[in-house]
């Protein structure tokens, strides 16, 4: 068996969901995403309360996955390579080839499959309100590692961001290929959990649901089985 995961306590607290600092329909706009109510409710700051739980410190790596595949605990991904078809990222043989990618995150996971693979430790998938905890140091770092919205001044920071930080973030044009895990020095919150902003990002146990405008502890997220599962973080280039 590869070796376990750190699990790193995050004490509880409280913090600020949603902000008013940015246009959510604009910056979903320029992915083609379709300005819903669901992401309109973005904008509305709330408090959330999170009772201490403990996390990963880094993201599953291809061999532990495999491992929880060989003992007949997980299924095969769905997609077992990496990155756009004909682009610096794309690599064929990713999950094939645990020689070379066994400490690099898993990819390709449905949201049942990562559930499955956090059952079979005796875990679960963090809410979204956990994750953005963890993520944001828990909710002492508020700026957003993701520049502002407006598409021009994205492009210009995001090569600032990358000639300052080229290596040390796996985000965006800083990285043209997925990472091994814990590799993105600059990638790290204030409790020592890695790569919560780019190279893959993470499933959350939530169903997607508007934002309310109370305060609310522990918040679980949509129960409709319907509704569309939740992923966090950013990823590295796939252009």
């Amino acid at each position: 068996a590869p070796d376990g995961q750190t699990l790193q306590l995050l004490k509880g607290g409280t913090f600020t969901m949603g902000s008013q600092t940015f246009d959510p329909c604009g910056r979903s706009s320029t992915q083609g995403i379709e300005c819903t109510p669901l992401v309109q409710s973005e904008i509305v700051p709330h408090e959330v309360a999170v009772e201490p739980f403990c996390l990963d410190r880094h993201e599953v790596t291809v061999e532990q996955y495999r491992h929880c595949v060989a003992r007949d605990e997980c299924s095969k991904p769905l997609i077992t390579n990496t990155g756009r078809v004909q682009s610096p990222s794309y690599i064929r043989r990713y999950y094939n080839e645990p020689d070379t990618y066994g400490d690099h995150p898993v990819v390709g996971v449905t949201h049942a499959q990562a559930q499955a693979f956090c059952e079979s430790k005796g875990g679960r998938l963090p809410s979204e309100a956990e994750w953005e905890f963890a993520a944001t140091s828990r909710g002492e770092r508020n700026a957003s590692v993701w520049p502002a919205s407006d598409t021009q001044a994205n492009q210009v920071l995001v090569e600032l961001a990358c000639t300052n930080n080229r290596g040390d973030l796996a985000l965006g044009e800083c990285s043209t290929t997925v990472r091994p895990v814990g590799a993105s020095a600059k990638d790290i919150t204030a409790q020592g959990v890695m790569d919560m902003a780019g190279n893959v990002s993470e499933w959350v146990s939530d169903g997607y649901a508007l934002y309310p405008s109370t305060t609310l502890t522990n918040p679980p997220g949509s129960d409709d089985p319907a509704a569309a599962r939740v992923h966090k973080g950013g990823s590295f280039a796939t252009a």
